[in-house]
């Protein structure tokens, strides 16, 4: 999103809207919203946008302040018998697309190995709650797979694919580890959620703290306290201060992002659609994406993407959807 003056807004009636929506909003939390929206008449504006984006109809384009440009990128179905014939894609971006297939279905098999040793496991769209045997909850995203080993004296998981929310019951004498990943989250008495994409993970406190520790790395473990994230790989990045609203979306059905590459946005709305979502340009992968989806429409999130930034979308059967740059 680009620098302007609306971004502000836009970002507290986001706030906003992960706060209230459903009514979960307490009392002084709707009366301070009240206040909030009558203070200016660009809040106002900010919270209509707000609440297009929560039904999963729009995205924020780059400049937020900038008219939303005609819609000149609709989305165009191919049936496969016919698609050869017809080469709506740039050469460019037929090539793209048929080597992200072919990575597509080598990777697959492999990201399929981890759900075969799971415990539990969950698939496209799905999400469940499971309760351990020492009374800690965990709720599993979509396409997540997750193993648990407790013993007398530890109480281990792991998280092999896939985003979780882990409410963790107290035992001083047993702690609570969860691997994802390259490394290692201790939980102090608390609730946090982990989402692992591709090699990386991301640890966002929403309760309390957690201890983050890194296979290989030279520094000491991290704690992360309320509000805080951190992502790694083989080292940290950097320790962020975030909203847990926007960060538990997702166990309300919404996907929310900010200034997000677009590559981390399909890579989202991917876990939860039949079939694949392809890439094929490498120049649209880092636009950034500034939206609210509901994560039961990812489809409609596609079209949302492709009406409203310089992207084409091109469905292919059904199946896969690919996404390459409309000039």
């Amino acid at each position: 999103m680009g620098d302007t003056g609306q971004t502000p807004h836009i970002e507290a009636a986001l706030h906003w809207m992960a706060v209230l929506h459903d009514g979960s909003g307490s009392e002084s939390e709707r009366q301070e919203f009240a206040a909030w929206l009558a203070m200016d008449a660009a809040h106002r504006d900010a919270w209509q946008q707000a609440e297009d984006l929560w039904s999963g109809l729009a995205v924020i384009a780059p400049d937020a302040a900038a008219p939303k440009r005609a819609n000149t990128h609709s989305a165009t179905v191919i049936p496969i018998a016919t698609a050869s014939r017809a080469p709506l894609m740039s050469r460019r971006a037929w090539l793209g697309a048929a080597a992200s297939l072919a990575a597509v279905a080598i990777g697959g098999y492999v990201a399929t190995q981890p759900a075969l040793r799971a415990d539990h496991r969950t698939g496209t769209a799905e999400h469940r709650t499971v309760r351990l045997a020492d009374g800690s909850k965990v709720e599993l995203g979509s396409t997540t797979t997750l193993s648990v080993a407790f013993s007398g004296d530890r109480r281990h998981v792991t998280l092999h694919e896939g985003e979780a929310f882990f409410e963790v019951a107290a035992d001083p004498a047993r702690p609570f580890i969860v691997t994802a990943g390259n490394g290692t989250v201790t939980a102090l008495g608390t609730a946090f959620n982990i989402k692992r994409r591709d090699s990386a993970s991301v640890v966002t406190v929403t309760e309390h703290a957690v201890s983050v520790a890194v296979s290989g790395s030279h520094g000491a473990p991290l704690t992360l306290n309320t509000g805080q994230q951190v992502r790694y790989d083989r080292a940290f990045g950097t320790v962020r201060t975030v909203n847990p609203d926007h960060v538990q979306a997702w166990r309300r059905g919404r996907l929310i992002f900010e200034d997000s590459p677009l590559s981390e946005v399909v890579a989202d709305l991917e876990r939860h659609r039949q079939g694949w979502i392809i890439i094929a340009d490498d120049r649209i992968r880092n636009i950034t994406v500034t939206a609210v989806f509901d994560s039961r429409r990812a489809d409609a999130a596609l079209d949302a993407i492709s009406d409203t930034l310089p992207v084409r979308l091109t469905r292919i059967g059904g199946v896969v959807a690919v996404l390459s740059a409309s000039d």
